[in-house]
């Protein structure tokens, strides 16, 4: 081929020791697709943070919403059957 081809590919901060911008290392690809490529070394774990974090803060906003209305329907029973 001897065609330069720029691609990109996201890895975790500081994976890859003393890794900057504009310099090259080891990376496989697909002849057939050569703009999907990746760097042999580092890692890729920041999607897997990213779902974790965002599924927490909705277990936890649903924890926080919940409470109260739980709160509120044991009062109206209490209230029901004392008679308030």
């Amino acid at each position: 081929m001897g065609t330069a081809v720029t691609a990109v590919d996201k890895i975790d901060e500081n994976s890859v020791p003393g890794l900057k911008e504009g310099h090259s290392g080891a990376i496989i690809y697909d002849a057939a697709h050569p703009r999907v490529a990746r760097l042999q070394a580092g890692t890729r774990v920041f999607p897997r943070q990213a779902r974790t974090a965002v599924l927490l803060f909705g277990a936890g906003f649903a924890v926080l919403v919940a409470i109260p209305l739980t709160v509120r329907g044991l009062a109206r029973m209490a209230r029901r059957r004392l008679g308030f």
